[in-house]
Order: structure tokens, then C-alpha cells, then sequence
């Protein structure tokens, strides 16, 4: 590889390095370089599709690297995809290790051999596309798992909120029934308690009604002082 597109890849992967978040957008990413290849190798610009996967294999090795537990056996499953495509490219392109051949090495050739070339770059650019539908469906499939991976770990958590405020609910209810029947058992007693009031203080005013009528009959007659007298000091030794 020339030393303007090593620069071209060390920037780029630089970029990536200050934007790239997740594990998700690098794979995206290198996937994304990967579909720029096909599309140069379906113009027979060999040399942009090898440029192209070897940034789509940087971005797959610092993923590697830096996320490891990150689905690796479809990491490890893209990096030779793109190799093996890196190498045919390279072939057909005349490239040894991203270099070109030297000129004069072999010979040109024949129209049946030109055919069959022909004929397979139609059959690898259509092989090529169906992986690259198939590296997006894996890319979205790794995403969905992981984005259901995050909604099940929620989903417990509210479960187990939800189990808490019950709880707490129940207790509370049957404090408030707890509080309810010791209310009304005051208010009986209250009741109660007033009932009795009424009824001595109806006692007491029957009482005080009756001394009242002895001694104004005391007054109309002195003879019955003394009795009236008695009967208090009578009434005072029975209580």
C-alpha cells in the first residue's frame, strides 16, 4: 500500500476513533467500506476495492481490540470475508500485497480466456452482492439483539419496581383498615361514655330536685327540721 493511502487510512481510522461510540457503528462502519468495494470491483477499479476492504478490515481489527466480548464469531467470520475478497480483488487487479505487478508478467489472454473472466467478475459481483445483503443483515440482527438485550433488562427492572409498589400498596391498605376499626371503637366508647353522662347527670338532677322540694317543705314547717336533718344525715351514712 502507497504511502498516501496509508496516511488516508490512519486519518480515517482516527475519525472513526472520535466518533464511533459503540461497538454497533464500527461494524457499520467497516461494512459500509466493504459495500464502497463491491462497488469499485463491479467497475473493475481493483485497486479502490482493495483500498476499501483493507479500511473495512482496520475498522474490523480495532473493534476486535477494543470490544471483544462484541459478537465475535461474526467479527472473526467478516474479517476473512474480506480478506479472501481483498486477496481476489488483488488478483484480479494484477496486485501482489497492494503493489502492481511488474509490467511484462505473463501474457495477455486469449478471447476464451477474457470470457471466462468476464463471466466470473459478473458471477463474483453478484456473489459479492448477496454478501453484502447478507453482512447488513447481520449487522441489523447484531443491533436488534443487542437493543432487545437492553429492553429485556428494563422490563425487569419494572417488573421488579412494580412487584415493590404492590407491596408497599398492601401494607398500606391494611394499615388504613387497622386504623379504621380502631377509630370506630373510639367513637363507640365516646358514645358510650357520653350515654352514661347523660344518665348520672339525670340521676344527679333528679336527686337535687328532690332535696330542693325537702327543703322548702322544711321552711313551711319548723317542726320538720329535724327530719329533714335525719334523713340527710341518713342518706349521708348509706353513701
Amino acid at each position: 500500500m502507497s504511502c498516501p493511502v496509508g496516511i488516508a487510512v490512519a486519518w480515517l481510522l482516527m475519525v472513526l476513533s472520535a466518533w464511533a461510540s459503540s461497538p454497533e457503528e464500527l461494524f457499520f462502519e467497516s461494512a459500509r467500506f466493504a459495500g464502497e468495494a463491491e462497488l469499485a470491483a463491479s467497475k473493475a477499479d481493483w485497486r479502490t476495492a482493495v483500498q476499501r476492504l483493507e479500511q473495512a478490515v482496520s475498522i474490523l481489527e480495532n473493534l476486535r481490540a477494543a470490544h471483544p466480548a462484541w459478537n465475535p464469531s461474526v467479527v472473526e467470520f467478516r474479517l476473512r470475508t474480506y480478506r479472501q475478497q481483498q486477496f481476489e480483488y488483488g488478483r484480479l487487479g494484477g496486485m501482489e500485497n497492494g503493489k502492481t505487478a511488474p509490467a511484462g508478467r505473463g501474457t495477455e489472454p486469449g478471447p476464451e480466456t477474457q470470457q471466462l473472466q468476464a463471466n466470473n467478475l459478473s458471477l463474483r459481483t453478484e456473489l459479492d452482492a448477496v454478501r453484502a445483503e447478507l453482512q447488513r443483515t447481520e449487522a441489523t440482527n447484531a443491533w436488534l439483539a443487542a437493543r432487545l438485550a437492553d429492553l429485556s433488562a428494563t422490563n425487569s427492572l419494572l417488573s421488579a419496581f412494580g412487584a415493590e409498589v404492590t407491596a408497599e400498596l398492601h401494607t398500606a391498605r391494611q394499615r388504613v383498615e387497622e386504623l379504621q376499626r380502631d377509630l370506630a371503637q373510639a367513637q363507640a366508647a365516646a358514645r358510650a361514655a357520653i350515654a352514661a353522662a347523660g344518665r348520672q347527670q339525670e340521676t344527679l338532677q333528679v336527686e337535687l330536685q328532690h332535696l330542693r322540694e325537702q327543703l322548702e317543705s322544711a321552711r313551711r314547717s319548723p317542726d320538720a327540721v329535724a327530719t329533714w336533718r335525719q334523713n340527710v344525715l341518713s342518706a349521708a351514712s348509706r353513701d
